[in-house]
């Protein structure tokens, strides 16, 4: 690779177009990145705001599980189908209500056991780098505020 088609590459307008031509499941996986940034942001305000545990984090947190169980729901749909297949719904509902037992389950009915075997560690080190992600946007606000 050359310098110029390096740095080429990085021109917004090329990034705009490599989101705009991204497959819908990997679009529904940022939004969900942001999702927990942006919880980060907020549980941090809240707490800093409030004072350490109080009844508003614990809706923060059953709000930030909607978000959550929403768009496991979406990812299923959108990736079955772009895959082309037909994804059972009722494995759609189980992965976004109990995401632990219902996401491989799903993942072994459309993909067979072991490419849902590689798909499912791919799937808790994206949650790990989440809820890393969270985690930092938290401290990250905290240590601007002290």
């Amino acid at each position: 690779m050359t310098n110029v088609s390096r740095s080429r590459r990085y021109k917004p307008q090329n990034l705009r177009l490599t989101f705009r031509l991204m497959r819908k499941s990997r679009k529904l996986l940022l939004a969900w990145l942001f999702i927990f940034m942006g919880f980060g942001l907020f549980m941090e305000s809240l707490r800093s705001a409030i004072g350490t545990q109080s009844q508003y984090e614990n809706a923060t947190n059953l709000l930030l599980g909607l978000a959550f169980s929403i768009v496991i729901f979406s990812w299923c749909r959108a990736e079955s189908l772009e895959r082309g297949i037909d994804g059972n719904r009722g494995l759609r509902v189980w992965a976004a209500i109990f995401p632990p037992i219902g996401l491989p389950l799903y993942l072994i009915k459309t993909r067979g056991l072991k490419n849902a075997s590689i798909t499912s560690a791919k799937a808790v080190g994206c949650f790990i780098g989440f809820s890393a992600a969270f985690a930092i946007t938290e401290a990250l606000l905290y240590v601007t505020k002290t």
